[in-house]
């Protein structure tokens, strides 16, 4: 469902003399992430990540713009380092 909300966005953005595809797709996830950043279930940046880099990597190859609009929308993503524990 997203993933089709994105490529609608990347479409509707194609024909405007001003920005790039991606950045409507970025302006929707700014959006929708202030507005429902309360709602886990509705915007769920550990499901959609995933999502809009595939997007990314499959259309743009953009680098950094998908973090930055989470950020932007008021997420911190979360940071985990896998650390190999000696003992």
């Amino acid at each position: 469902m997203l993933f089709g909300n994105a490529n609608s966005e990347h479409e509707g953005s194609e024909g405007k003399e001003t920005g790039e595809p991606f950045e409507g797709v970025a302006d929707a996830i700014r959006r929708l992430g202030r507005k429902f950043l309360k709602y886990e279930l509705i915007f769920n940046p550990p499901t959609l990540v995933p999502l809009v880099e595939k997007y990314n990597l499959e259309t743009i190859q953009r680098d950094g713009w998908v973090p930055e609009a989470f950020l932007d929308a008021g997420n911190t993503l979360p940071h985990t380092t896998k650390v190999d524990k000696q003992v």
